[in-house]
């Protein structure tokens, strides 16, 4: 995966000049975002606080209209929430994770046609990718309810997405340097997900290790909107844009493989219900993003 993004970064950064570009933006980018994320299915207490993700954009616009965009950011996120899983002799663990931290990276790489001078049809390529990392507790209980143990537990998992889709892009001038920047895509993302389910071994002990016990996989359909107030510095050759970004998503889950390495007898009881569990899911990311582009 990184070898490819830095294949398309390499094209892009020394290539597409040569074909005739008109201009060349580059700039830092900042979005604080909240976060309702997948993972957040099937918990209670779920708590994620917003966070600031960063990083830039390079893109070309060339002289017959076509553009060229590479946008990558980065961010690190803070989740707490607690969780029951049953296990298949009807015992089950109460877990608590208090200190999970997230990192994220999204990608994207759109090709642009401007129709008209205020008007532009996109289509563009999306990769975002998170890994979760920390630990918690747990409390393990029999079929009959009665406590059996307590300790502490590892948690790690990760997610990796693929996608894109179409879109429109559309400029309002408001008043001298001022302009308007809305734009409105559709989305299709595809996405593989390992949630890390503690496994039970025989005699009721929790396996500290990483468990997970299943792998889910599905389709994300959804839509990207974002409206940004944008000021140009013709002197400087300077846009600055700030205003407000949402990434929704609805998750169908199609597949899921079992991947339990404990105590057959003592398998976490997600089964076909599993499906359920993420399936029908919504995700949003929110927030308020900031650009500031240099046109050379």
């Amino acid at each position: 995966m990184r070898i490819k993004l830095a294949v398309i970064f390499c094209f892009s950064f020394f290539l597409a000049p040569h074909l005739h570009a008109a201009e060349i933006f580059l700039g830092p980018a900042a979005w604080y975002s909240d976060w309702k994320p997948l993972f957040s299915e099937d918990t209670e207490k779920f708590k994620m606080d917003p966070s600031l993700m960063y990083g830039g954009t390079l893109s070309f616009s060339f002289e017959n209209g076509i553009g060229l965009s590479f946008n990558g950011m980065f961010g690190k996120y803070s989740a707490s929430w607690d969780q029951t899983i049953i296990y298949s002799d009807d015992s089950f663990v109460d877990t608590s994770y208090s200190d999970i931290v997230i990192s994220r990276i999204d990608i994207d790489l759109i090709i642009s046609y401007s129709l008209f001078e205020r008007f532009k049809i996109f289509s563009g390529l999306k990769s975002q990718y998170y890994s979760m990392e920390g630990s918690g507790t747990y409390n393990y209980y029999n079929s009959g309810s009665v406590w059996q143990s307590s300790g502490k537990i590892p948690y790690f998992s990760d997610s990796l997405r693929i996608g894109g889709g179409p879109g429109v892009a559309y400029t309002q001038p408001l008043a001298g340097p001022v302009f308007l920047n809305t734009r409105l895509s559709a989305l299709l993302i595809s996405y593989s997900f390992s949630p890390d389910f503690p496994e039970l071994t025989a005699g009721g002990t929790i396996d500290g290790q990483d468990d997970k016990c299943y792998n889910y996989t599905g389709i994300g359909p959804g839509f990207n909107a974002q409206a940004l107030l944008t000021y140009y510095i013709s002197c400087a050759g300077i846009t600055i844009s700030c205003g407000y970004r949402l990434q929704w998503l609805k998750i169908s889950t199609f597949d899921y493989e079992s991947t339990y390495n404990g105590d057959p007898a003592y398998r976490p009881d997600y089964g076909t219900g599993a499906k359920d569990v993420y399936d029908g899911g919504i995700e949003y990311f929110q927030g308020i993003m900031l650009t500031v582009i240099y046109g050379f």
